[in-house]
């Protein structure tokens, strides 16, 4: 759309599949999925409108500087941008593990994905095909829970799970 690039049918078939796919891996169709706040339901529209910023944003970024560059950038920015919600000041610091797990999770959580993903940009993946491939983290996230925490995987959470991964690999291949 910011672009003016024509959406091409199978991307769009993808973006339908790993929506609904995402949505049954989420369990919407729960009625306990809805019963969040006003503000955390919004709070979650803007964090996914922001990630999709991402990769308008990147490819733009990518004529300019690296992945790294780029990646550096938005933390920084973004850190600055947390220093006026919450000075430094104002952080009691936790006892070493649990610094430790903020580390890991600072570095792997968010450094790390973004330079990734920011790199796959830069080697000419398109944004589009890109966001569609994202989209496996719900999926993983599930699958991680039921491994480590043996929370189990419904149905139609297994149904959705199948949904995203052949949207994706419908997008990839270009079927």
């Amino acid at each position: 759309i910011f672009y003016k690039e024509k959406i091409p049918r199978t991307r769009l078939l993808a973006l339908l599949g790993t929506t609904l796919g995402s949505a049954l891996v989420l369990r919407v169709y729960d009625p306990s999925f809805f019963t969040g706040n006003i503000l955390n339901i919004f709070i979650g529209l803007l964090s996914g409108i922001s990630y999709s910023l991402v990769t308008v944003l990147g490819k733009l970024a990518k004529k300019k500087a690296s992945p790294e560059i780029n990646s550096g950038l938005m933390i920084i920015f973004g850190s600055l941008i947390f220093l006026f919600i919450k000075p430094p000041t104002s952080i009691i610091v936790p006892h070493i593990p649990t610094l430790a797990g903020y580390i890991y999770l600072a570095v792997f959580g968010s450094v790390l994905p973004y330079i990734l993903y920011l790199k796959g940009l830069s080697f000419g993946i398109d944004g589009g095909y890109a966001s569609v491939t994202a989209s496996v983290e719900p999926v993983v996230a599930t699958l991680l829970c039921a491994a480590v925490f043996r929370e189990g995987i419904e149905a139609l959470q297994l149904i959705g799970i199948i949904a995203v991964f052949v949207s994706i690999v419908f997008a990839v291949k270009k079927i």
